[in-house]
């Protein structure tokens, strides 16, 4: 029985293996801090696509980026109280741009505390224990894509 839960585990974490083993992948999921860590996260999603190059170019170097996966990027911008979702259409290729302003306050809650971006603490936080998950959605071009996050580390992301 023992060798039989040993092949599962074996099973189960090969399987995981390449969840964010790529550096396309690698920060998946993750709200990075765009002065940092996501500063060539916003410079790869740049390069790669001229519709997110043209926003940054008109609006500034956001202060956080999230990438959702292949299709779907979000950037913030704390002082604009802004968040821009970017969410390619596989079929078409283009690239369709929602924005919601003022920032909601479960997305300013993931966010990490930056003097330079001017994110405080955690907003609207009475009980020292915060809700559970995080989740706030961005229309795009008449779908809604809906963010959860259980930290700024576990963070997902579905469009419908």
């Amino acid at each position: 029985m023992l060798t039989g839960a040993r092949a599962a585990l074996a099973v189960a974490l090969a399987g995981c293996a390449g969840l964010r083993s790529t550096p396309a992948t690698r920060y998946q999921g993750i709200v990075l801090n765009a002065r940092n860590l996501g500063a060539g996260r916003v410079d790869d999603a740049m390069a790669r696509d001229p519709v997110v190059r043209t926003y940054v170019e008109r609006n500034g170097r956001p202060d956080y980026v999230y990438e959702a996966g292949p299709d779907d990027l979000e950037l913030v911008w704390y002082e604009a109280s802004r968040v821009a979702h970017f969410r390619r259409d596989p079929a078409s290729g283009r690239t369709l741009i929602g924005e919601r302003s003022p920032l909601p306050t479960p997305l300013v809650n993931v966010l990490a505390p930056d003097l330079r971006a001017g994110t405080p603490a955690p907003l609207g936080v009475e009980d020292p224990e915060p809700p559970p998950v995080q989740c706030w959605t961005v229309p795009v071009a008449g779908v809604e894509c809906r963010t959860c996050c259980k930290t700024s580390a576990a963070c997902s992301t579905g469009c419908r």
